[in-house]
C-alpha cells in the first residue's frame, strides 16, 4: 500500500494536471485545519444551537462547506469584535464610514498560482520606460521592501525608511518621463484581479450611500482609472493616494508628487484638508480594511465612537498573532470581502 501510495504521488507531481490538483488539495487540508482550530478555541462563543448543528453538519460530511460560509459571519470571531459590530449595526448606515487599502486588501494576493501584482508593479516590471528605470526600481523594492514588511524594525526608523523609498521612486519616474499617456497605456494593458464579492461590496455601499475611501501608498490615476475600468467608480467612492502635477506644456509629463503616501503615513484624514470632508463629517463609525499593521492608522485623527478593524492576512505562519493582537477580524486564504458585505447589509436603522 506504501508503495501504491508513493508511485500515485510521483505521478500527481510530475504531471501538470497533477500538480494543480495537489496544490489544491493541500490549500484545502490548509483551510480544513484553520477552520477546526478556530471553533476549538471558539466553541464557547457559540449558542447551543449552533454547536449542535455544527456536530450534524460534521457527521454529514458537509462540514467543510457550511464551516467556510459560517467562518465569514463576522459575529463568530470574539467578543470583542461582536461588540463593535453591534454598534455599528445600531447605529446605522447613515453613521457609518468605510476605510480601505487597495492592493492586496480589494485586490487579490494570489493570482494564477503566484503572488499578484500591486498597481506600481505594472509599471516597474513592465517595457513602458527606460529599462533603466526598471533596474533602478527593483533596486530600491529589495532595499526598502524588507523594512516594510520587518515586525521589529523601529517605527521611526521604518517611516523614514518608507518615506526615502517612495521619494526616490517618484523622482525616477519623473526623470525617466513618466506620462499621462503612458499611466492610460498600464491601465488598458493590464489586469486587476479584484478580491471575491468586489462587485457586491461597491454595489452595496453605493445603494446605502455610505462613503467609501481608499486610502492608498499607489498612484491615485491608477487607481482611478481602474476602477473606472471595472466599472467601480461611484459617487460614493473617495480617493487619498499619491497625486501627480503634470506639465502645462502639453507634453503629460508628470513633473512631482502633490503629497507623498506610504504605508506609514495612512493618517491623513485627521488633516481634514480634502474635497469630500463634509460628505463624512459627522460619521462616528467607520470600518477600516487593510493587509498591514500599519494600516490601522487610518482611522488616526478622527473623532470615531466604535472602529472596528479587518485585517487580511496573507502570512500567516509569520503574521497571525500580530494580526488577531491588531485587527479585530482577521480573514486568511484571500477569502475575500463577503464577511464585510453581510455587515454592511444588516446596518439598516432599526
Amino acid at each position: 500500500m506504501d508503495i501504491l501510495f508513493l508511485f500515485i504521488f510521483f505521478i500527481i507531481k510530475n504531471n501538470d494536471k497533477g500538480r494543480i490538483f495537489w496544490n489544491r488539495f493541500l490549500t484545502w487540508m490548509s483551510r480544513c485545519t484553520r477552520y477546526f482550530r478556530f471553533f476549538e478555541n471558539n466553541w464557547e462563543l457559540l449558542s447551543k444551537s449552533v454547536q449542535d448543528e455544527m456536530c450534524i453538519m460534521i457527521y454529514r460530511n458537509s462540514w467543510f462547506i457550511s464551516l467556510k460560509k459560517l467562518i465569514l459571519m463576522p459575529i463568530r470571531i470574539s467578543p470583542k469584535a461582536q461588540e463593535k459590530i453591534q454598534k455599528i449595526i445600531g447605529g446605522g448606515k447613515d453613521n457609518l464610514l468605510v476605510l480601505s487599502d487597495f492592493d492586496k486588501t480589494l485586490t487579490k494576493w494570489w493570482v494564477d498560482g503566484k503572488v499578484g501584482k500591486s498597481l506600481i508593479s505594472f509599471l516597474r516590471d513592465g517595457e513602458y520606460l527606460d529599462p533603466k528605470y526598471n533596474d533602478e526600481a527593483k533596486q530600491l523594492f529589495e532595499k526598502y521592501y524588507p523594512m516594510e514588511i520587518d515586525p521589529t524594525l523601529d517605527e521611526k526608523k521604518k517611516f523614514q525608511a518608507m518615506n526615502d523609498w517612495w521619494t526616490e521612486h517618484f523622482a525616477l519616474l519623473v526623470r525617466y518621463w513618466l506620462t499621462r499617456e503612458v499611466l492610460d497605456k498600464v491601465i488598458s494593458e493590464n489586469r486587476v484581479v479584484f478580491a471575491d464579492g468586489i462587485q457586491n461590496f461597491f454595489d452595496v455601499l453605493n445603494k446605502k450611500k455610505i462613503p467609501f475611501v481608499i486610502i492608498s501608498a499607489g498612484i491615485e490615476y491608477l487607481i482611478h482609472g481602474f476602477l473606472e475600468k471595472y466599472r467601480l467608480k461611484y459617487v460614493n467612492v473617495f480617493t487619498v493616494a499619491n497625486t501627480f502635477d503634470f506639465s502645462s506644456d502639453g507634453t503629460g509629463k508628470i513633473v512631482g508628487v502633490k503629497n507623498i503616501i506610504h504605508g506609514m503615513n495612512k493618517s491623513v484624514l485627521e488633516s481634514k484638508n480634502f474635497p469630500f470632508y463634509s460628505q463624512i463629517q459627522g460619521r462616528k463609525n467607520a470600518i477600516i480594511l487593510g493587509d498591514s499593521p500599519s494600516d490601522i492608522g487610518m482611522a488616526n485623527g478622527w473623532a470615531y465612537d466604535v472602529v472596528l478593524k479587518i485585517g487580511f492576512c496573507h502570512h500567516p505562519e509569520e503574521q497571525e498573532k500580530l494580526f488577531k493582537e491588531i485587527f479585530d477580524i482577521v480573514v486568511f486564504d484571500d477569502e475575500g470581502l463577503g464577511a464585510v458585505v453581510e455587515l454592511l447589509k444588516k446596518t439598516e436603522k432599526v
